[in-house]
């Protein structure tokens, strides 16, 4: 079993990509070589999967997933955390608003305070107005249904150990969404603050109706149950 993962849902980045891939290899330069990067193309209309592919070509540690349509972030999510071996699992977006630089802190993290999951709570989000809000106003409403606090300023970005992967693996495809997933498998959950930075190219994919879309697959994720059924992705391509 690998040291580390690092599972990245990818849509139309082929700009960001070698730099997230030097970012992050920078990071783990000076604590371990057992690592994979893997990089989820979720149905990408521009060349990620080419990208991808050189990526692959030139550094051992990335393996490739190629989604044959867009799915969103969380199946896309789903789908690399069932590739991922490791003791330890990064989840981050690949617009480099997550900052690789954390990652070992991250993991620094839980192994201070023996926890198994360690999130990032973002200090400085950029964005609109409307996402902070809608960010509030949507973790509020899970926090009252999980009967869990959480907080609006975590995401995904953040380190599951491998034992919190195996049992958000065997949850329901359907609406899933990975904030509620956590919390549903552990309550062993710390906090890091991190600066949340710009986007490094490019524009968010998330409007106001996707927001509303993402909104309500977490809201029914909650009360989601029984067996995980049939993956709702299907994977047209792996590189590795």
């Amino acid at each position: 079993m690998r040291n580390f993962d690092v599972i990245i849902p990818v849509y139309n980045s082929a700009a960001i990509l070698p730099v997230l891939i030097e970012k992050i290899s920078d990071s783990f330069s000076n604590i371990s070589n057992q690592y994979k990067i893997i990089l989820v193309d979720d149905g990408s209309k521009d060349n990620s999967w080419s990208e991808i592919k050189n990526l692959k070509n030139k550094y051992n540690f990335i393996l490739g997933i190629k989604l044959d349509k867009n799915y969103g972030q969380h199946q896309a999510i789903r789908a690399g955390l069932e590739h991922a071996n490791a003791e330890w699992n990064f989840v981050m977006d690949c617009d480099l608003q997550d900052n690789p630089k954390y990652l070992i802190d991250l993991y620094n993290k839980a192994i201070a305070d023996k926890v198994e999951v360690v999130l990032a709570d973002r200090q400085a989000k950029a964005g609109r107005l409307y996402y902070k809000v809608s960010s509030w106003l949507i973790n509020a409403k899970l926090s009252v249904l999980l009967k869990k606090k959480i907080n609006y300023r975590t995401a995904n970005f953040g380190i599951y150990s491998n034992a919190i992967i195996l049992k958000i693996c065997t949850l329901s495809y359907k609406h899933f969404y990975l904030p509620v997933a956590v919390r549903k498998c552990t309550e062993s959950i710390s906090e890091l603050k991190v600066i949340h930075n710009d986007r490094f190219a490019g524009k968010s994919n998330y409007n106001f109706f996707r927001l509303i879309t993402l909104a309500m697959h977490a809201i029914l994720f909650v009360f989601q149950k029984g067996d995980k059924g049939k993956p709702l992705f299907h994977i047209s391509e792996v590189v590795e």
